[in-house]
């Protein structure tokens, strides 16, 4: 699977929380990813 923001290839990616996304070690956090859906929660 790949990373929502870099599209880096990860064998076990991180979902984010807030939207639902799927993301590297590098973009996990909603800060790093700068996640839209953290604003609406």
């Amino acid at each position: 699977m790949k990373c929502t923001k870099c599209g880096k290839e990860e064998i076990l990616p991180f979902r984010c929380a807030y939207c639902n996304q799927y993301y590297c070690a590098v973009h996990r956090l909603p800060e790093q990813h700068e996640c839209q859906a953290i604003h609406l929660a």
